[in-house]
C-alpha cells in the first residue's frame, strides 16, 4: 500500500522560495506532493530550486516577481492560476528591510 503524502496534488506558492527558509519551504513542499511554484527575484536562483526539486520527482516552475510590486504579484497570481486554475497554499517569504524612519 502506498502511502499518500501530506500536500499531494495541492498547489503552492512560495515567495522568496529561491534561498534560505523559503527554498526549505518549497522542496520541503514538493517531498510531501505539491506543485510549488518558486516567486522570486532571481529566476536563474528559482530555477536551480526547480531543477533540484524535479531531480526529487518534484513538480515546480519558477516565477520571476518582485513582490514589492503591485503588478508583479498580480501577474504571478495570473500565471499560477493559469498553469493551475487553483492556489492551495500560499507561503509570503519574501522579505527585505525597509528603513520607515526618516
Amino acid at each position: 500500500m502506498t502511502e499518500r503524502k501530506k500536500l499531494s496534488g495541492s498547489k503552492a506558492i512560495i515567495t522568496g522560495g529561491a534561498q534560505g527558509i523559503g527554498e526549505a519551504i518549497a522542496k520541503t513542499f514538493a517531498l510531501e506532493g505539491a506543485w510549488v511554484a518558486i516567486a522570486d527575484l532571481s529566476l536563474e536562483e528559482g530555477g536551480r530550486v526547480v531543477s533540484e526539486i524535479e531531480r526529487d520527482g518534484g513538480t515546480a516552475w519558477a516565477i520571476q516577481a518582485d513582490v514589492t510590486q503591485f503588478s508583479d504579484v498580480s501577474k504571478m497570481v495570473e500565471e499560477v492560476l493559469s498553469r493551475w486554475e487553483v492556489i492551495d497554499i500560499l507561503v509570503n517569504n519574501a522579505g527585505g528591510l525597509t528603513d520607515f524612519l526618516p
